[in-house]
């Protein structure tokens, strides 16, 4: 435990998460075992691996060893605070409209900006292809259109990705605040 919590002080949240794995829990008594879970949560946390993060927190539920007002008091946060994450396959769709994908994932100025752009270059497009620039307006409307719509999707994809993350930071930090509150007030 002494080489998991040197770790941890160091920022080596990887690597104090597989000593604490390697550290046998069967054997020690609860408040010792609680205080291990804790130390992983943090571990967790830190190095962003919030889906294992929650994993952990239920295993600890369902093996009793946070205690029954934490349980109880964890339960009802999760209940009443479900993560409300957004879709990347609708943000793909939604991205067919230069920036609607980015306003579904909560980014509007991502989004104006990707409209704008997509739309000075179907504007130039149109221009020259009615002045009989054929060339240009393939060249430069429908190519540079292709490369800068391709962009707006991929961006929006990526904008719903770091929604849904920083959705689940937010839950597994206040998870953690109620789990490091019980742990020092059993110190």
């Amino acid at each position: 435990m002494a080489k998991a919590g040197c770790q941890q002080e160091a920022g080596m949240w990887t690597d104090a998460l597989e000593t604490f794995g390697r550290i046998p829990m069967f054997a020690m008594d609860g408040p010792t075992r609680t205080e291990v879970v804790t130390s992983m949560l943090s571990c967790l946390y830190m190095s962003g691996r919030y889906e294992e993060f929650m994993t952990t927190v239920d295993e600890a539920m369902l093996t009793g060893i946070f205690g029954d007002k934490l349980c109880a008091d964890l339960e009802s946060y999760l209940a009443s605070n479900p993560i409300k994450s957004r879709s990347e396959d609708v943000a793909l769709l939604l991205s067919a409209v230069p920036g609607f994908g980015h306003f579904y994932a909560g980014k509007p100025v991502q989004g104006l900006g990707h409209l704008a752009l997509n739309g000075a270059v179907i504007a130039a497009g149109i221009a020259s292809f009615c002045s009989g620039l054929y060339v240009c307006a393939f060249l430069g409307g429908g190519m540079v259109l292709a490369r800068t719509h391709t962009g707006n999707s991929a961006s929006a994809v990526k904008a719903v990705a770091e929604y849904n993350s920083e959705a689940q930071r937010k839950r597994c930090e206040a998870v953690l605040g109620m789990v490091m509150l019980q742990d020092s007030e059993l110190h």
